[in-house]
């Protein structure tokens, strides 16, 4: 059901936004059963360690995946397509040279960047 809704969406958007179709591999996952379902043959190398606890773009087997949390996935048939189409971006950000490498955030360990985090 919801991989037919992942294609639709693919589908509806046709590369219009940003040149390159999002459709591609897309892993549904819950950590806490180790369930996993995937719209493409899942690769037999070990699953990232992240997968499961966050939605996220991960690289899986040597391919760049759009993983979803199961139990975060939501009920309201609009919210659920933001999300699929969030997370598909992800997956294509580096290419279109949008990725930005995180940085620490070292500051937050001071007083002054603890206020000035709560004040924006």
């Amino acid at each position: 059901m919801y991989f037919a809704e992942i294609a639709r969406l693919c589908a509806k958007e046709a590369a219009r936004t940003w040149g390159t179709s999002l459709c591609g591999p897309v892993a549904l996952v819950d950590a806490a059963t180790g369930t996993i379902a995937t719209n493409e043959p899942a690769p037999a190398a070990k699953r990232p360690p992240a997968f499961g606890f966050a939605n996220a773009a991960l690289d899986w087997g040597g391919t760049r995946w759009s993983t979803v949390v199961w139990s975060f996935i939501p009920a309201d048939s609009l919210l659920r397509a933001r999300l699929f189409m969030h997370e598909l971006f992800h997956r294509i950000q580096p290419q279109l040279g949008l990725f930005v490498q995180e940085l620490g955030n070292d500051h937050l360990d001071t007083k002054d960047g603890r206020y000035w985090l709560q004040l924006e």
